[in-house]
């Protein structure tokens, strides 16, 4: 469960610094004009929507991950028990 964890903090950590980057480039946006403007708003949202993305699929990627623990752990606990109940003759 820790690397989950640290997977949904790393995500996150990552989503802060670029919401950081985009407000520190504010003022300098703001200074564009006609094509100049439109282009960056344009990547941005390629940006945006990348990042979207990618907080899915780490979500997703930390879900599947606790899932193949739980198996495990079952299937482990599982073995043990069966090994348990072996008797020499």
């Amino acid at each position: 469960r820790n690397a989950i964890e640290e997977l949904k903090q790393q995500t996150q950590q990552i989503i802060t610094t670029l919401n950081n980057l985009e407000d520190e480039l504010k003022p300098l946006v703001t200074s564009w004009e006609g094509d100049d403007q439109a282009m960056y708003r344009g990547v941005q949202a390629e940006w945006d929507q990348a990042t979207k993305n990618m907080a899915l699929l780490l979500g997703d990627s930390g879900e599947l991950v606790q899932s193949i623990h739980d198996n495990h752990s079952r299937d482990e606990r599982r073995s043990a028990d069966n090994w348990g109940n072996v008797r020499a003759r």
